[in-house]
């Protein structure tokens, strides 16, 4: 275990409270009105705007359609309560899609996209937060500042593609005034793969994307059996007619003097999302096993596997994956681990 995860469990260890809760923490929440004729979907903390609407994304989010680029997603209707807002549905080309956005807590917001195919359709997905105050503060990884439009892949910085920039931890976040506000993605097991980090401090946006749209390639372990694992890639998510997924993301807002602070606060983020909060070692090992975990693209042995590092390399062993599965307590994945 390297020593900033040791300072992180410590920290998560003096800083827990039951349910690993936010109180005394910065308030964080959605805001949702019409501008030229659409839903626009604002970020409020206090009375202060945190996060903007811009028109290139009012709600958020934007659709990749193959032969397009992203376009913004434009929803008509909302229903549900203040705390659990539901946007849409809407048609963009053969999907239907509807967003919703669940407050767990005072400083978190799940924000749940849900899509649904009308006939087979490859699609790619950004979820955009939009700072209000970028031009005073700082972009970051989890792991480093970013000045420059910069996009991270969870299949780089390994062994595979080490000149590509690669994270381990889906976050995109911008900190200013002793604050954090971010965007935390899913693993990148449940999508495909596909779970990148782009940052881009010019146009002042933040966003996790399930898929950029390249064309097909070929992914290669290069030094580890390398004719046994490899496969072909792409940048698209795909559905089938009638075949629906959901896609999380988590926002959140924290207390952040240091880029230190704001891993710390991702990491809590995450485990409050997922409710893995009863304790800091819950927190962070889930955490880390969330995160580490993969689709099996290349094999057949199963659908997962734990890998010990960014990347697809260092794949791990059954034993493993039964572990990993037993320490989210994934059925679905547990099942699998069998089956190797």
């Amino acid at each position: 275990m390297s020593k900033s995860v040791l300072s992180i469990f410590w920290s998560l260890l003096l800083s827990i409270t039951p349910a690993l809760a936010n109180d005394g923490r910065v308030e964080f929440r959605p805001g949702v009105f019409r501008t030229n004729g659409v839903l626009a979907v604002e970020f409020w903390s206090g009375q202060e705007r945190v996060g903007l609407a811009p028109e290139i994304s009012p709600a958020g989010i934007q659709i990749r359609l193959p032969g397009d680029v992203f376009r913004p997603v434009l929803f008509q209707r909302q229903s549900g309560s203040r705390d659990r807002l539901v946007l849409g549905p809407t048609q963009v080309g053969d999907l239907i899609v509807t967003l919703r956005l669940k407050r767990l807590n005072p400083s978190l917001i799940e924000r749940t996209l849900e899509v649904k195919a009308a006939a087979q359709q490859k699609f790619a997905v950004s979820f955009d937060f939009f700072p209000a105050a970028a031009g005073d503060g700082t972009f970051a990884t989890f792991s480093e500042s970013v000045s420059k439009p910069t996009r991270y892949d969870t299949l780089g910085g390994g062994p595979e593609y080490p000149d590509i920039p690669g994270q381990t931890f889906p976050l995109a976040a911008f900190r200013a005034h002793g604050r954090v506000f971010g965007v935390i993605g899913d693993s990148p097991a449940n999508w495909e793969n596909r779970c990148l980090v782009e940052l881009d401090p010019q146009l002042g946006r933040l966003a996790i994307l399930n898929g950029d749209g390249r064309g097909p390639y070929e992914l290669r372990i290069k030094y580890d059996a390398k004719d046994s694992y490899h496969c072909q890639m792409d940048g698209w998510q795909a559905l089938e007619r009638g075949e629906a997924r959901r896609y999380v993301t988590w926002l959140f807002a924290d207390r952040a003097e240091t880029h230190y602070d704001l891993q710390l606060a991702a990491h809590l983020a995450l485990a409050n999302g997922k409710g893995w909060n009863s304790s800091a070692l819950e927190a962070i090992l889930r955490n880390t096993a969330y995160l580490l975990c993969r689709r099996n693209l290349m094999r057949n042995e199963s659908r997962y596997l734990f890998i010990s590092g960014i990347g697809y390399g260092w794949k791990q062993w059954v034993s493993d994956g039964f572990w990993m599965a037993v320490g989210l307590n994934d059925p679905e994945k547990l099942t699998e681990s069998s089956f190797c």
